[in-house]
């Protein structure tokens, strides 16, 4: 058996390892609708999906600092309560998940989404004892962490220092700029919300993903050792 050239695959949460769309939109009208503003387009929806959301509500909406906090605290009342739980994983990733661990492979989270609430649903999806640490950002999503700063930690917890064997998956320009100003490989998932297959060269992405399924033979192409890895598909 050939020894693969990732020894740790790292995954965005929203839009890459999760489709948490329906849950998310609903959470964010019901916010919009209580601070007595209009719901925007799914178009202007959808940018919500990566970013923490005190940025998004001051760079889509052009909320107040004030305002912001106000929503903030709002949409996660009504998430928490059960827009989170209209998540669901993408099919046939639990399956990948299970065959990379196999492979002695270690796996993580790296997302900017709140760490508690990354970590509950890893739980609640029934997909937590595939995943070997999860980082993300603060419950408040105050301060100035980035994604590079989340995939440094990630790799601090799970022990890993050799960053040419490390890959991260995800679906923004944000994942992209992170991977990069860490020193990692990325895969772009342009089957989320952030990310379109013609900007795969542009990003840097060593691979793109138009669906999930595409994630396979990336891994376990012809000759099981990342046959896919280097060439944008």
């Amino acid at each position: 058996m050939k020894r693969m050239k990732y020894q740790v695959v790292l995954w965005d949460f929203d839009g890459t390892l999760v489709d948490s769309s329906p849950g998310l939109f609903r959470s964010l009208g019901r916010m919009f609708e209580r601070m007595g503003r209009p719901v925007p387009g799914e178009e202007v929806l959808r940018k919500f999906i990566g970013p923490p959301i005190v940025y998004s509500l001051k760079t889509y909406t052009g909320m107040s600092d004030e305002d912001a906090e106000k929503a903030v605290w709002l949409f996660r009342e009504d998430y928490e309560a059960g827009g989170c739980y209209l998540s669901k994983v993408y099919d046939g990733l639990p399956e990948l998940l299970g065959r990379l661990r196999e492979r002695g492979i270690k796996t993580g989270v790296a997302t900017l989404k709140p760490e508690k609430t990354a970590r509950h649903l890893l739980e609640y999806l029934g997909i937590d004892h595939l995943i070997d640490t999860c980082i993300g950002n603060r419950n408040d999503e105050k301060g100035a962490i980035t994604k590079k700063d989340i995939i440094e930690t990630a790799l601090d917890r799970l022990g890993w220092t050799d960053k040419s064997r490390v890959v991260l998956i995800g679906d923004s320009v944000y994942d992209a700029d992170g991977a990069i100003t860490a020193g990692i490989d990325f895969v772009g998932a342009a089957y989320g919300f952030g990310l379109l297959p013609e900007q795969a060269e542009e990003l840097g992405c060593c691979y793109v993903a138009e669906s999930p399924a595409d994630l396979e033979p990336f891994f376990f192409g012809p000759g099981d050792c990342n046959a896919a890895a280097g060439a944008v598909k």
